[in-house]
């Protein structure tokens, strides 16, 4: 697929689950029976983080990949060179921006409503 096809498509994805979102919000929850509020508020929930993810931008932020000075790194491999204290070729400080960056996008992800959006 060319990139322009990946944009309509995510633009097309991201309409329908907008749509998904106002058509259960607005008549399907309020319609549920007391017993049944938790579910949709878990559903609810479920879809604004399928919205968050959808507007990220760099989709390698959500997935096991951290990059530190444009060096992939995986979480597991990243800790095990910092557990065996290995040189990964970061600076202290730019290691501790680069993952706060990387915790802030994932926090923004999981509560997008509490955090704005990370830069």
């Amino acid at each position: 697929m060319v990139e322009n096809e990946l944009d309509r498509t995510s633009s097309q994805i991201t309409g329908l689950l907008d749509a998904l979102y106002a058509d259960f919000t607005g008549q399907i929850a309020s319609a549920l029976p007391e017993n049944q509020k938790y579910s949709a508020a878990m559903m609810r929930r479920s879809l604004e983080i399928l919205a968050a993810y959808l507007q990220l931008g760099n989709r390698e932020q959500v997935d096991d990949i951290i990059k530190l000075s444009g060096q992939p790194f995986t979480r597991s491999r990243l800790a095990k060179a910092l557990r065996d204290r290995q040189d990964i070729g970061v600076y202290h400080e730019k290691l501790r921006e680069d993952l706060k960056s990387d915790v802030m996008h994932r926090l923004w992800q999981a509560n997008p409503k509490t955090l704005s959006k990370p830069d």
